[in-house]
């Protein structure tokens, strides 16, 4: 692979991940759900893949690129729509302090579902 095809692969990459991460919304770090940070980590995982692996066309990765952000956003649209599906997404925060007193079975019952 040449320099100018990984620059030009490179740039491409940067371009479509850019504009379908915008599509996506801004999400501030400590908003984000499990999905939201693993569709992340896919994004670079497979923009990077993109950029060194010759046996993916960049077409072939744009698509994928392309359609991981489309199922991402109808995920993040029943999950605005449905409470249920919402629950079952993003799963049920765990209250572990409330009024300074640390509820011990409730950081017992996160540590033993976590595992599963």
């Amino acid at each position: 692979m040449t320099y100018g095809e990984i620059l030009f692969r490179t740039a491409t990459s940067f371009v479509a991940l850019l504009v379908l991460t915008r599509l996506l919304g801004k999400k501030q770090l400590g908003h984000l759900t499990f999905f939201n940070y693993v569709t992340g980590i896919t994004f670079g995982s497979t923009t990077a893949e993109i950029i060194v692996n010759r046996q993916i066309t960049l077409l072939q990765g744009i698509a994928s690129l392309l359609l991981w952000s489309l199922l991402a956003f109808i995920i993040a649209w029943i999950g605005l729509h449905s409470v249920k599906a919402r629950e079952i997404l993003d799963g049920q925060p765990t209250i572990l302090i409330k009024k300074a007193r640390f509820w011990k079975r409730h950081w017992l019952n996160s540590i033993s579902t976590s595992t599963i």
